[in-house]
């Protein structure tokens, strides 16, 4: 996996998440099997996709791992939120509580409180967020290559050209040299020597 997607898109994915999920009545919708927990961690794979620019294809393990980190940053953002705004759900937990006649001291009350809900935050955002990457992986899977076509082009396309012969010219064949014919002499005349050849 490239590293810098990967950690661009859990950074974003778990920032939307704790946000959406820490946040005061939008974290409402969060009941629903922690909608936004697992919507968070098929963003990731979302991003994952876009960042890594060839757009690969996300395996299952690497969807889960992705919604995993995705939902522990989104707990600690959740918590840091919380912190935040506990004194409100502190004060009526107190009230809770002393109408039941059980009193601990406000310190503790805090400090246990936040252990306990980031803990449960941790394990639960994790569990969702691996469940979101994995619907992710199935979304946003690479298309499937198309299919190869099986049409077959014409004949004519395949007929190679008629190869181009040059005539060639054939040496004619040499005749042995031919003796010449004896040439005739005339019979010398009497008196008169014979003619010499030339």
């Amino acid at each position: 996996m490239n590293t810098r997607a990967f950690l661009l898109a859990t950074l974003i994915s778990g920032v939307v998440m704790g946000l959406l999920g820490g946040l005061p009545l939008i974290s409402v919708l969060n009941c629903v099997l922690c909608m936004w927990v697992w919507l968070s961690a098929i963003l990731a794979v979302m991003l994952y996709r876009n960042f890594e620019g060839t757009k690969p294809k996300v395996t299952p393990s690497q969807g889960a791992l992705l919604g995993v980190v995705s939902g522990v940053i989104g707990a600690f953002i959740v918590w840091l939120i919380s912190l935040l705004t506990r004194n409100v759900a502190m004060s009526y937990i107190a009230q809770l509580l002393s109408a039941t006649g059980t009193n601990i001291p406000d310190s503790l009350l805090r400090t246990g409180a936040s252990i306990f809900s980031l803990f449960f935050d941790l394990v639960l955002y994790a569990i969702f967020g691996a469940v979101g990457g994995l619907i992710g992986a199935a979304i946003f899977k690479s298309p499937a290559p198309a299919p190869m076509s099986t049409t077959v082009p014409p004949a004519a396309q395949y007929e190679r050209p008629a190869p181009v012969f040059q005539p060639t010219v054939e040496p004619e064949p040499m005749q042995p040299p031919q003796p010449e014919p004896p040439t005739e002499t005339e019979p010398p005349v009497e008196g008169q020597p014979p003619a010499e050849n030339p």
